[in-house]
């Protein structure tokens, strides 16, 4: 999680699929978490980077969605 947020999504994207992940989730703890370490403006912008990735790469596609959680799997 260390610089996290300094990361652009195609660098995460690079970081997951090198160790193997499978899946990102993305929550209320994501928010949080990035929000009291950066800003709640630095945290929103962040995860929407890696939301609009998504949505236009074919590298991370959505797994599962509700209003608490949103997982993302690493293709």
């Amino acid at each position: 999680r260390k610089d996290l947020i300094n990361r652009t999504p195609d660098d995460l994207y690079t970081l997951l699929k090198n160790h193997n992940y499978e899946y990102v989730l993305i929550s209320g703890m994501t928010y949080r978490y990035l929000g009291k370490k950066y800003s709640e403006e630095g945290a929103q912008q962040n995860v929407k980077a890696i939301l609009d990735f998504a949505q236009t790469t074919n590298k991370l596609s959505f797994a599962y969605q509700n209003e608490a959680v949103i997982v993302l799997k690493v293709n």
